[in-house]
């Protein structure tokens, strides 16, 4: 009696257990399901997004790092080795950042910043090898010096990532040369106006 009662119950526990083990593995399979489905939507989603637009929101990144004088960030936001080409004379990477975090903590220390950094979209995305390029404009103003400065300014934004993430490089004055150092394959395509828009000295 007690023999039968004991088979009985190990096929009881064996019975109410299989259930239990196969829940288990069907919220695993759904689980790694609902993983990959993510990441797949994910991936279409960046797949989805237009360069015009990503240049855009990158831009707009940049500026709110400037005005705020977030050279960490601006850093970040930098193609450094397009700075590099255009420097006289030469830097390093770590000398160029040096110099960019030194810039802005001159900027604080004077209480100088800029009160407007606005971002105009581009109009095409182009291609230069392996990369895309686009031509950012902007109009900052700032109080550099104690007096207000108004300056339409360039940044060539550059992507080798499909447009996905964007770096840029204030241009300053866009010459063909000058650009060229930082695309090659550029070919005088028409550019906005550039310079100092107004200067009011205080008195």
């Amino acid at each position: 009696m007690s023999e039968s009662l004991s088979r009985g119950t190990k096929r009881t526990i064996g019975r109410t257990n299989q259930p239990v083990v196969h829940s288990a593995a069907q919220r695993g399979l759904m689980r790694r399901a609902t993983i990959f489905f993510a990441l797949l939507l994910g991936s279409a989603d960046t797949l989805a997004q237009n360069p015009l637009d990503t240049a855009l929101r990158d831009a707009q990144q940049l500026a709110q790092c400037m005005m705020a004088l977030d050279s960490p960030c601006v850093i970040a936001l930098s193609d450094i080795p397009s700075y590099q080409r255009l420097s006289t004379p030469a830097v390093t990477a770590v000398e160029w950042a040096k110099k960019q975090t030194h810039y802005f903590d001159v900027l604080r220390d004077h209480g100088w910043r800029w009160t407007r950094f606005d971002v105009t979209a581009p109009g095409d995305v182009l291609r230069d090898g392996t990369r895309l390029y686009a031509f950012v404009p902007y109009i900052a103003a700032s109080t550099f010096g104690g007096n207000p400065h108004t300056t339409q300014g360039l940044n060539i934004a550059l992507s080798v990532d499909g447009g996905g993430t964007w770096k840029f490089v204030d241009i300053g004055k866009p010459t063909p040369e000058r650009i060229r150092l930082i695309v090659p394959s550029y070919s005088n395509q028409p550019l906005p106006p550039t310079g100092e828009v107004s200067s009011t000295n205080r008195q």
